[in-house]
């Protein structure tokens, strides 16, 4: 059997316990409603880094970012996040743009030479460094 001040403090941590879930159950309704009112969108305002060491992964942009902001194919997806965070300079954005034309005609030129070379051609299969060859005059 407990004593009474263990009765005590058990009957105090119960209440804790229930005070707590409440006001749990309370702000997860406030939460709930604010979704409803402002809709989903607004509702993340609020979250932040989920760990408090994790602010560095929420800020900034780290030289991976700067990287892929210049090649073609992660182009559309990064530059416009840096952009809009401010990470990416104007000029940056306009060499970065350059770059991803120069790489679409470069890929479109290759894809004629692979065409013209390979499908193109009857007879047995050619591999892909006869194609790539340079035309031998």
């Amino acid at each position: 059997m407990r004593n009474p001040t263990q009765r005590r403090r058990a009957q105090r941590r119960r209440a804790q316990r229930r005070a707590g879930l409440r006001d749990q159950r309370e702000s997860d309704a406030s939460r709930h409603a604010s979704q409803v009112q402002n809709g989903p969108a607004s509702s993340n305002a609020h979250l932040g880094p989920p760990h408090p060491g994790d602010e560095a992964a929420f800020s900034g942009a780290n030289l991976l970012d700067k990287v892929l902001a210049f090649i073609p194919a992660a182009e559309p997806v990064v530059d416009p996040v840096l952009f809009a965070d401010g990470v990416l300079l104007t000029w940056e954005l306009a060499i970065s743009f350059v770059v991803s034309l120069l790489g679409t005609v470069a890929a479109t030129q290759l894809g004629s030479v692979v065409h013209e070379r390979s499908t193109l051609q009857t007879g047995s299969k050619v591999k892909l460094r006869q194609v790539l060859r340079p035309v031998q005059a």
